[in-house]
């Protein structure tokens, strides 16, 4: 019997979780007309800092997304998290933002790394709208 906790079945799962990175948990869901570039504009202020958005997904980013997916595992197929998500920084800290469509406004969903540590938060509108 392959027991879970073993480490060749921990190290393909960590490694499947990278391999999809690129691609989003699932298939986007978003229709064309939603524009992610007014909601993700190239630099935003907040939490006393300005936020630069990058080109792309680094393998840094990537890395550091697998390991917020290993250790909350329950977030993997979330709906929330579909497809590629926009990336910010500012000095060492991280904000992965995957943006969709709603009724109103964008709804977005944030992955925020700082110091070893993840927080999860949501908001509707530009990305500077609402604390973190």
């Amino acid at each position: 019997m392959i027991r879970v906790d073993s480490p060749p079945v921990q190290t393909a799962f960590a490694l499947a979780l990278l391999a999809a990175l690129p691609f989003g948990c699932r298939p986007s869901a978003e229709p064309p007309s939603l524009n992610v570039e007014a909601v993700a504009a190239d630099q935003f202020d907040a939490d006393s800092a300005t936020w630069s958005k990058q080109a792309e997904v680094t393998p840094a980013d990537q890395k550091l997304l697998g390991r917020f997916f290993q250790s909350h595992p329950a977030w993997t197929d979330s709906t929330e998290l579909e497809g590629t998500p926009v990336v910010y920084t500012h000095e060492d800290r991280r904000r992965f933002y995957w943006i969709r469509p709603a009724q109103d406004e964008p709804i977005w969903t944030c992955i925020h790394f700082e110091k070893k540590r993840f927080r999860v938060s949501h908001g509707a509108g530009p990305l500077d709208s609402a604390a973190h």
